[in-house]
């Protein structure tokens, strides 16, 4: 009888700890390049070239965590994301070519993903304060996920270089949302890894 009770009990143990292993899993994002404590993040990782992209003439990964209620727009983490592109290299990318890369990667987000594309709906406009290192800037674009409107997009970007590999990492957090907003806040709370 004594024997029975302690292996119910010890089953009942076990149990919950395998449910709170879980639970605590699912709040950390353990990814390549990211790190950081977030719940409910959806993930994906892309080879370069990136299919709608194709003039970012890189070698490497992109990776990208979208908040919940990313392609909800009343949801106040609406198209809030963070990625790193991993790329073979040994410099920053410039100013120009991040500002260039960044105008194909939307423009090219756009023509895979509008259905009805609208006349101009391609165009984007970028604007960039900052060093290579370091810096934010904006994204104004037609968004074709859900609204089919213009969007302004908020970004803070960081660059590492991984000399080792041979590598560089882009880190980027994009929202529509001001930076004084509490996305930010998430946002924040997922760093790159830097290099191994």
């Amino acid at each position: 009888m004594k024997l029975v009770l302690f292996v119910k009990l010890a089953v009942i143990f076990l149990a919950c700890a395998f449910l709170n292993l879980q639970a605590n899993a699912a709040n950390t994002i353990s990814a390549k390049y990211m790190t950081g404590q977030t719940q409910g993040w959806k993930y994906e990782l892309i080879p370069f070239p990136l299919s709608f992209a194709p003039e970012i003439k890189l070698v490497g990964e992109e990776e990208l965590y979208f908040a919940p209620g990313m392609y909800e727009p009343v949801n106040t983490n609406f198209f809030s994301y963070v990625f790193v592109w991993q790329f073979d290299g040994t410099d920053f990318l410039t100013i120009g070519e991040l500002s260039r890369y960044m105008k194909a990667y939307y423009k090219g987000l756009y023509k895979a993903v509008a259905k009805q594309q609208q006349a101009g709906g391609e165009k984007v406009d970028i604007s960039i304060k900052g060093s290579k290192a370091v810096g934010s800037g904006s994204i104004l674009w037609l968004e074709p996920f859900v609204t089919n409107k213009r969007q302004k997009l908020h970004f803070s970007y960081q660059q590492l270089t991984c000399p080792n590999q041979k590598q560089v990492q882009l880190f980027v957090q994009v929202s529509p949302q001001l930076k004084s907003s509490e996305i930010w806040q998430k946002l924040s709370a997922i760093t790159a890894k830097g290099c191994s």
